[in-house]
């Protein structure tokens, strides 16, 4: 709905003067941090050179609240940042201890200097809420607990903008869907096709049953659209972890990224809360984020002979977020002298795309690409071919066309010219199949002097990472001779999980009067894995009896992963009414490794009279690549009611 935002058509001292990654550094609109404490860093920009390895995002702008006008808290329409920055909210987010940025170290309430500040937090007599200076004490207390959360030198010392609904404005009620933090000035944009989302550190108390807690909404803002980049909203109590007694913390980014094509975009959060009871937090550290993928390339092999065939691989990156990135596209254009096969045999593993590259043409592109969540990178590959010897670089220049992707580094490939004789290659390997880290691979290497002249220095050259040096019987063939070259290689927990063993090899032989090698075709075999992914969880409950209302059952979830592949994206669904969110160490386990999750459950009158809670839960996890989850036998605890003593 429409709504007039507090301040927003004013005039303030400065634009923002940033681009958005034109020479890869981040606007950051925030005062330097005194010297006791850590000033921000921003990430670098993802660069080339690290196919597969997702890298950080890259902050495009940052706030931290720490440019603050006043010795004294002020409100958020009042604040200006560094860069001229200043910002707006609904005005039911600039009352009712709403809207002041503050720090622990600031005044107790109980102090006459913050006497406009209590007042602020102070309910309507007879009204419901907490009285003003507790209330203005809370708010100093979350901008503490944010501190611990960032990792501040002097958590006391940090600030924060106030979220605290209660005072006597509409009984301390926002109202649902309301402006709680909006930009007054866009950034601008000057690379086009950049995935962006949003990112805050928040934290909440009133986070028990009783109290409603906030529900945050995080948009991007292009002219007058406001464009989510959230899927569903955040609530910092269930989301975060507790970083002081009573208070939860995290820092939260928005799921749905924007491959955001306009000129400038502004930020914006909304939240979908509209109740004063609870809905008590506060928010800092805020952050505009890129997360585009990075673009890289690679031949293999990069050396082959005139008319031989080289694999051109552009692999596709994520960021660390690992959040779902859909949209992408490039086109690359060969350097001259280089061409498609015939067939030029174009394909991808991308989740969702389309290849374009004809047979013998001289460009390849990719539209409406996807990575899915979890997904770390993704590929598109096809043959390349040459009539002319040399040496070939196919780099960021030849992207002719590209949106939502980082530009490549440089990959070169040489073609050598013909020489008289020839050689040939087959390969083999020994087993077809692997399922377990450890497990060798042997490969046999027919080598075959095709030609009519004698061959010397005759090797194999096999550019597997990790594979042994191939052994040869000989380095010298006459024409027609034969010979078996051998090599091993040992199967790693990478390879189970990425489900195959790919590699290509060359031979090569130098034939009399030649100071270059000869070099034949490229031979390739893939041996697959078998993967056995499975779960198991066992469940158990502390104490194991119970007596009263409201006594606390504490929760164990041992989660193992018994497969032969890693899980990701591991989860405890627990849905019995009442218990919390199951909380684990860690999202990701190897093969054989187990972690403990915990969650908590207090005691009903329901329970007294049942006599026993008892409930059950499943273990789930991800295999590399799948979107179908492994999930494990359920697992039950069982807690009894005490039974009264009596005679």
């Amino acid at each position: 709905m429409s709504r007039t935002l507090t301040r927003f058509g004013r005039t303030r001292v400065a634009a923002l003067g940033c681009a958005l990654l034109t020479a890869a550094v981040a606007c950051v609109a925030s005062h330097p941090a005194p010297a006791s404490a850590a000033p921000a860093v921003a990430s670098p920009e993802t660069a080339p050179g690290s196919p597969g390895t997702p890298q950080p995002p890259t902050p495009v702008f940052t706030e931290d609240f720490e440019n603050r006008q006043s010795a004294l808290p002020i409100r958020l329409d009042d604040y200006t940042g560094t860069a001229g920055t200043t910002y707006t909210a609904d005005p039911a987010w600039l009352v009712n201890c709403n809207g002041w940025i503050a720090a622990f170290d600031d005044p107790p309430g109980s102090d006459p200097s913050v006497a406009p500040q209590v007042r602020d937090c102070t309910p309507a007599t007879g009204g419901p809420g907490t009285p003003g200076v507790t209330a203005w004490n809370r708010v100093r207390q979350l901008s503490r607990a944010i501190g611990d959360l960032n990792g501040s030198a002097v958590p006391s010392a940090n600030h924060a903008v106030s979220a605290y609904t209660n005072g006597s404005v509409n009984s301390g009620n926002p109202g649902p869907d309301k402006v709680e933090f909006q930009t007054e000035n866009p950034v601008p944009v000057t690379a086009n096709g950049r995935f962006l989302t949003f990112s805050v550190n928040a934290a909440e108390t009133s986070c028990d049953a009783n109290h409603n807690h906030a529900l945050l909404n995080y948009y991007l803002v292009d002219g007058t659209t406001s464009i989510p980049v959230t899927n569903r909203p955040i609530d910092p109590c269930t989301s975060g972890t507790e970083v002081e007694p009573g208070y939860f913390a995290g820092t939260f980014t928005g799921d749905a990224p924007l491959l955001f094509t306009g000129t400038e975009v502004g930020i914006k959060m909304i939240n979908g809360q509209g109740s004063g009871n609870g809905n008590d937090h506060s928010f800092d550290d805020i952050r505009l984020l890129d997360v585009t993928p990075q673009l890289d390339k690679s031949f293999d092999p990069d050396r082959t002979g005139v008319g031989g065939s080289s694999l051109l691989t552009f692999t596709i990156t994520n960021t660390d977020d690992l959040l779902a990135k859909d949209g992408w596209s490039f086109t690359d254009t060969l350097p001259p002298g280089l061409t498609l096969t015939t067939p030029a045999d174009a394909s991808t593993d991308c989740p969702a795309g389309t290849v374009s590259a004809d047979d013998g043409g001289s460009t390849i592109s990719l539209t409406g690409g996807a990575l899915s969540a979890g997904q770390a990178s993704c590929t598109v590959t096809a043959r390349v071919t040459s009539s002319t010897a040399g040496t070939y670089t196919n780099d960021g220049s030849n992207i002719t066309d590209s949106t939502g992707v980082n530009p490549p580094g440089s990959a070169d490939v040489t073609f050598v010219p013909p020489a008289q004789g020839g050689i040939g290659l087959t390969k083999s390997a020994t087993p077809s199949s692997f399922s377990a880290a450890g497990q060798v691979i042997r490969y046999t290497y027919h080598v075959t002097n095709t030609g009519d002249v004698p061959l010397t220095s005759v090797d194999v050259v096999d550019e597997l990472a990790g594979v042994s040096d191939v052994s040869c019987p000989r380095s010298t063939l006459e024409p027609g001779e034969s010979q078996d070259c051998t090599a091993t290689y040992t199967i790693t927990q990478d390879d189970v999980d990425r489900g195959s063993v790919t590699n290509v090899a060359t031979a090569q032989g130098v034939p009399p009067g030649a100071t270059e090698p000869l070099v034949s075709a490229p031979a390739e075999v893939t041996v697959r894995a078998v993967a056995k992914p499975a779960i198991t969880i066992r469940k158990s409950v502390d104490p194991t009896t119970y007596g009263e209302v409201g006594q606390l059952l504490h929760y164990r979830y041992q989660v193992t992963n018994t497969g032969n592949v890693r899980l990701d994206r591991i989860t405890v669904p627990d849905h019995r009414p009442g218990m919390s969110t199951v909380r684990c160490p860690q999202t990701t386990l190897a093969p054989g490794k187990a972690m403990t999750c915990t969650a908590t459950y207090r005691i009903t009158a329901a329970d007294l009279r049942a006599q026993y809670v008892r409930n059950s839960a499943r273990a789930q996890g991800y295999p590399p690549g799948s979107r179908t989850p492994v999930r494990s036998a359920p697992s039950a605890a069982t807690a009894y009611a005490q039974v009264p003593v009596t005679g």
